[in-house]
């Protein structure tokens, strides 16, 4: 029924609208707020349409109930005249008029009564839907930029990503959030970015993402990172948030939203480099549902989901934002050998930690210590 039709376009809207705001920085950085905006335009105009046909419809009974009034109180009175003549009294007039209205008046209430009915029960079939199978039409898709990047590079030697000298600061503050930072990374290429808590390190993270302002010299590809609009900038620097939002839907939709055009088998091989697909495959498979917010999955998986989908968008430069913050740490060593080495040897990786890495890693990677300003 258009009843049902509108509560459950209506609570759609209401989850891509929640969805946009709520996670506006991931998906600002997988390029992927043109298409939710366009996801929120046609909700919108579907609830929009329902609502403009269920007025229509509503105004056409009305007129139907007051057009048979009307037509009821000229019956009756073209009926009494060949016997009244011209002596059709006042009072008779008035009755002939008014009982007809009255008549139609308490049927009119009749549509509106089965119209609430109908409306009360679409929102309980949609509770219970709910409440029962829990699903989410919502998705939300991201464009992919990387791939063509690799593919113009001259040589894959040459430094991906080349900071130097760089500093980043919020707007209106009055000091830099992170300075002073210099490195260089080539493809399959690791840099460690230690420090202590609140001494910028997730400030630089957004800063190479674009969402900061920056001095110095900031080169990708040989390219200053200024020469590259918006949305190709987070096309090629990926990051992975310390608490990477997982949309309240399936596995499948929550790695999708990177590369729409993957099929299952792209998705699987994403989930093996990470090391999730023993994992779907004891449950639902793609089709595994993981909870509001990721409710049904713990912080590393978690990770892990998240680093699938920089892998599948093909970032050449994957930024692991403290990656192991909210894991045991007996499994924080596993998960960190595990993440860094489902990264394809073609991307440069930076690992934003304030934790000590595993002795392993010191000797192939590069270490820089951010200080306090």
């Amino acid at each position: 029924t258009s009843d049902r039709k509108i509560s459950a376009y209506r609570a759609h809207l209401n989850n891509l609208l929640i969805e946009r705001f709520d996670n506006a920085q991931t998906l600002y950085a997988f390029g992927a707020l043109k298409q939710q905006r366009h996801k929120i335009a046609e909700a919108e105009n579907r609830v929009n349409a329902l609502h403009r046909a269920s007025v229509f419809a509503d105004g056409l009974t009305q007129a139907l109930f007051t057009a048979t009034s009307g037509m009821a109180s000229l019956g009756i009175l073209l009926a009494l005249l060949p016997r009244t003549g011209e002596n059709l009294s006042a009072p008779l007039f008035a009755a002939v008029v008014i009982v007809p209205a009255a008549v139609v008046e308490v049927f009119q209430k009749v549509p509106g009564i089965f119209a609430a009915r109908r409306r009360v029960r679409a929102s309980a079939e949609r509770v219970a839907d709910l409440t029962d199978a829990p699903d989410v039409e919502a998705d939300t898709t991201g464009e992919n930029h990387g791939t063509s990047f690799l593919e113009t590079k001259q040589s894959l030697a040459e430094p991906l990503i080349q900071v130097s000298a760089f500093s980043a600061h919020y707007p209106g503050a009055g000091h830099d959030a992170v300075a002073d930072v210099s490195f260089h990374l080539s493809a399959g290429e690791t840099l460690v970015i230690t420090g202590e808590s609140g001494v910028g390190k997730t400030s630089l993270a957004l800063a190479l993402l674009g969402f900061l302002p920056h001095r110095g010299d900031y080169l990708l590809g040989g390219r200053n990172a200024s020469d590259y609009t918006t949305s190709q900038l987070r096309g090629l620097v990926g990051l992975c948030e310390q608490n990477p939002h997982i949309f309240d839907s399936d596995l499948r939709q929550n790695l999708k939203f990177a590369d729409p055009q993957a099929d299952d088998s792209r998705l699987y091989w994403a989930l093996t480099r990470v090391g999730l697909a023993d994992w779907a495959e004891q449950r639902d498979g793609l089709d595994t549902y993981v909870g509001y917010r990721g409710a049904l999955v713990s912080g590393g998986e978690a990770q892990r989901i998240a680093l699938a989908r920089a892998i599948l968008a093909d970032f050449p430069v994957v930024i692991l934002d403290e990656p192991t913050a909210g894991v045991d740490r007996t499994l924080a060593d596993t998960l960190l050998r595990d993440l860094l080495g489902a990264v394809p040897n073609d991307r440069a990786v930076i690992l934003i930690t304030h934790t000590q890495i595993p002795a392993e890693f010191y000797s192939s990677v590069h270490l820089v210590e951010i200080r306090r300003t």
